[in-house]
């Protein structure tokens, strides 16, 4: 496709493509990161869980292609995935503080508390 930097001078221009499906798979992709610029950080597993999530939700990286990267097999990749999304979605509804109050309250006509 080209040198690093070429790549680099190009992607600036092709954002808008990213979100159209009136494009190839191919063309809409061409501006994400590659993976071994996503892993470069990937000092512990939860870093690593999360920048896999990162990879297959965010930038549309296929499972198998993870995988591969990481010496992994693509259905452990979807199983960390997965979790990540649980997590960050119980931890979101935990901040929500509508949701606190619910919880408190019903914690308290059960007598469980946190």
């Amino acid at each position: 496709m080209g040198s690093d930097s070429f790549v680099q001078s190009l992607r600036p221009l092709l954002r808008d493509v990213e979100e159209n499906r009136g494009f190839c798979r191919e063309e809409r992709l061409a501006t994400r990161p590659t993976l071994k610029e996503l892993f470069v950080d990937s000092t512990d597993k939860a870093t690593r869980n999360e920048l896999i999530h990162s990879a297959v939700r965010a930038h549309q990286y296929k499972l198998k292609e993870v995988g591969d990267h990481l010496g992994l097999c693509y259905s452990t990749i979807s199983v960390i995935a997965k979790r990540v999304d649980e997590s960050s979605k119980s931890q979101e509804s935990r901040s929500d503080p509508i949701i606190e109050v619910c919880y408190l309250s019903m914690a308290r006509t059960s007598g469980n508390t946190r």
